[in-house]
């Protein structure tokens, strides 16, 4: 029974990708959010309506960039996915692993968190995060749980 908790370190080791990840565009949060005031579900439109935030679509940053609005060239290339007829490859920075269930509609809309509490302070960066501000484990998950008085009930979320 000495492999249980050595399974267990494993899981949660995958819960959490700390590989460094590289977005197609420098966008910075600072200067949508900061800077312009936009709201999160701007850009990720079913943040507080479905199980995932999703990422911004093209035609989403078009909404805004159709014409230039600075000398970025990182603005440009958003003009070029326009262009191309392509969606911009986000990549995922927060995982969990495929028997770990999370609902961005019940955390942000039914429960009231602000993205800060599993995200850090995206808002305030100027660059684009490369890791997890914030460690997504099941301690963290289920101390959150606890302070709130929410179910820690395993069937809860792991499915």
């Amino acid at each position: 029974m000495r492999l249980a908790p050595l399974l267990m370190a494993a899981v949660l080791c995958l819960a959490c990708d700390t590989s460094a990840v590289r977005q197609p565009l420098e966008f910075s949060h600072r200067a949508h959010v900061g800077g312009n005031g936009l709201a999160c579900d701007v850009c990720h439109e079913s943040f507080a309506t479905s199980v995932s935030a999703g990422m911004p679509t093209t035609e989403t940053c078009m909404t805004c960039h159709q014409a230039p609005m600075s000398d970025s060239a990182e603005e440009e290339k958003v003009r070029e996915f326009a262009n191309r007829g392509e969606e911009i490859p986000w990549r995922r920075i927060y995982r969990l692993p495929g028997h770990a269930y999370f609902s961005h509609r019940r955390h942000v809309t039914l429960a009231g968190l602000d993205c800060r509490e599993c995200h850090g302070d995206v808002a305030d960066s100027p660059v684009p995060q490369a890791r997890p501000a914030v460690a997504l484990t099941m301690t963290r998950c289920t101390g959150c749980h606890e302070r709130l008085a929410a179910s820690n009930d395993c069937d809860a979320c792991h499915r």
